[in-house]
């Protein structure tokens, strides 16, 4: 499955829209990364490796989260740095975003199932990483990365 049967550019804009409206009120980062197919390493190592390669380990206080999406498989993973895992979201909450997704998914509503897991993220961050005054915001571009 090709990206512009997954999403189209509306929906994409919409969810770097929805992204950029959270990172306001958050000092975290969220970025959607959409994969042509996983490796034989798996999608988790896949998402591990371009969280790293997108420079999403470097912010302050390791407060990033990747979203990565293989589209052949659909298989999902959500990546958050040691910040967020160490004292934040325990594993049965990327437990519940990814199997919201792939449900939704498993539905062809891919936009909707990018979109609660883009707006469940958030509100973890912005809980528990509430912007600060001085914060700039926009540490990686808000856009949607391939590979």
């Amino acid at each position: 499955m090709g990206a512009g049967k997954f999403l189209n550019t509306d929906e994409e804009q919409r969810i770097v829209d929805e992204i950029r409206h959270i990172e306001i009120k958050t000092t975290g980062e969220i970025h959607v990364h959409l994969a042509a197919r996983e490796s034989r390493k798996g999608v988790l190592a896949d998402a591990r490796r371009t969280f790293v390669k997108l420079g999403m380990d470097r912010a302050r206080e390791r407060n990033g989260v990747l979203i990565y999406i293989a589209l052949k498989s659909r298989a999902v993973a959500c990546c958050g740095d040691a910040g967020i895992t160490e004292k934040h979201a325990p594993s049965v909450f990327w437990t519940q975003v990814v199997n919201g997704m792939t449900a939704t998914f498993a539905k062809g509503d891919y936009f909707i199932g990018v979109s609660k897991a883009v707006e469940a993220i958030g509100e973890m961050l912005a809980r528990e990483f509430p912007a600060h005054p001085e914060e700039s915001g926009g540490r990686i571009p808000d856009n949607i990365s391939r590979s």
